[in-house]
């Protein structure tokens, strides 16, 4: 047997019932809510290892705890948690840069952190288009963001593979800010659409 807590309500079921994990929360979705938090005995589980965990089985004793939300109030809330990491990359780049031009391989090695945190800028960005029905077009921030920004995300990796760190550098210090600036203003026309009662 394993505990259930959907949303706060409680229950006991059978283990048996489910394949695995991802059979568990396909029935125990909610329509038109997204899946906000998860937490297996007493644990928080980044939604980002849910596909991780989707083949696992059950070994009985589980307790599980699911959380959903209303999908624009929970994107709202993502996209706050967006504006913070990129409030503190901004602050972090020009610091990241002069370790970079002084040869700190731990900082060369925090390149592939930068780059999973901007692939989940870009997700949200594609997220926030699914979920409101609108497009790139509809945001005054995002015109000529493409394919400027997916062009420097190349010459990054570019730079990482020449080793050419005064260029990295220059691209962390002075180019990378202004596509953030880009972003953070994106988001914000983004909070303003979903919290309109037009959509």
């Amino acid at each position: 047997m394993i505990q259930v807590s959907v949303n706060g309500l409680f229950k006991e079921e059978d283990d048996k019932n489910y394949l695995n994990f991802a059979d568990f929360i396909a029935k125990h979705q909610i329509k038109g809510k997204v899946l906000a938090e998860i937490r297996i005995n007493g644990q928080d589980i980044p939604l980002s290892a849910l596909k991780e965990l989707e083949l696992s089985v059950f070994e009985g004793e589980e307790k599980i705890e699911l959380t959903y939300k209303e999908f624009r109030p929970f994107t709202v809330e993502l996209i706050g948690n967006i504006k913070n990491y990129l409030n503190q990359l901004n602050d972090l780049l020009p610091v990241f840069a002069e370790r970079i031009l002084n040869g700190d391989s731990e900082a060369l090695r925090g390149i592939n952190d930068l780059g999973e945190g901007l692939k989940s800028v870009v997700t949200m960005k594609e997220n926030i288009f699914s979920i409101s029905g609108s497009q790139e077009t509809d945001f005054r921030s995002l015109k000529g963001l493409e394919p400027a920004f997916s062009d420097l995300l190349n010459e990054i990796n570019d730079s990482m593979g020449r080793k050419d760190w005064v260029r990295l550098s220059t691209i962390l210090s002075h180019e990378l800010p202004d596509q953030l600036k880009t972003f953070s203003e994106f988001f914000d026309e983004a909070i303003v659409l979903l919290r309109s009662n037009s959509m």
